[in-house]
């Protein structure tokens, strides 16, 4: 059975693997957004091959929703109702986006028919859980608001109960506040990357809105581009927090040296 630390390292080892992904679907979709306003066949060939690149990366991305199931299961009310749906529709995504690789590299026999059917439920679904995630975003952002306005009565109410206003509580206040204008960026960021992530996928599966119209290449690709910047940003963030968890900080290592 695997102990909390081996669990650990594989989550840890889940996100750097991860951020590779990220970052092949950033030059991906460079190469594919500059192929498409130059008209260049070499970049278009280029972008092909990043892509596929960039599936192999994603194969058992799945893993990684195991760590966030506990994320889920630990909010309340509409929140974890919403967590848990964008939870399983990237699941599906995940799933879906496995096979649709494993068709590529001929590993899974499926009809080219089939093939193109699994790519659209893939494209379709991505959109659902994009839009989920959307509304559970907006549910975060809007608390993480009201903790930050709560934080001044919070603290006034614990002076006037005869609470001692020194020995540290400046420093506490101070990364309190720190911490949640960090997450209040991260919620914020989600929401754009959600809403990136919307328009490429509404273009993938082909759909349209109520006066016919789609999206367009041009701004799926860019969509592409921009939410694979915000994704790589967020892993690192994750990452970073995750050695400042189970890492020894340099100021603490010094201490007991010396």
């Amino acid at each position: 059975m695997l102990s909390a630390a081996s669990f650990s390292h594989a989550t840890h080892l889940s996100r750097s693997l991860e951020l590779r992904e990220k970052i092949v679907k950033v030059l991906a979709y460079s190469t594919k957004l500059a192929a498409h306003l130059h008209g260049s066949s070499r970049l278009a060939a280029a972008s092909k091959q990043l892509s596929a690149a960039r599936k192999v990366f994603s194969l058992l991305h799945w893993v990684r929703h195991v760590d966030d199931a506990s994320d889920a299961l630990g909010e309340s009310g509409s929140l974890r109702a919403l967590a848990l749906l964008e939870l399983a529709a990237a699941l599906v995504v995940d799933l879906l986006g496995d096979a649709s690789t494993l068709v590529s590299l001929r590993l899974l026999p499926l009809s080219p028919r089939l093939a193109e059917r699994l790519e659209w439920c893939a494209a379709a679904v991505d959109a659902v859980h994009a839009l989920v995630a959307l509304g559970a975003g907006a549910v975060r952002a809007s608390r993480i608001e009201r903790l930050q306005a709560a934080a001044p009565q919070i603290a006034g109410a614990g002076a006037k109960a005869g609470a001692d206003p020194k020995v540290g509580s400046t420093d506490a206040k101070l990364r309190e506040d720190a911490k949640l204008r960090e997450k209040l960026q991260l919620a914020r960021l989600a929401i754009v990357k959600y809403a990136c992530d919307l328009l490429k996928a509404s273009h993938a599966a082909g759909l349209r809105g109520l006066r016919g119209g789609g999206v367009p290449l041009p701004l799926a690709l860019f969509a592409g581009l921009a939410s694979g910047v915000i994704s790589s940003h967020k892993v690192v963030v994750k990452l970073n927090g995750t050695r400042e968890t189970h890492g020894t900080p340099a100021s603490s290592a010094k201490k007991k040296t010396s």
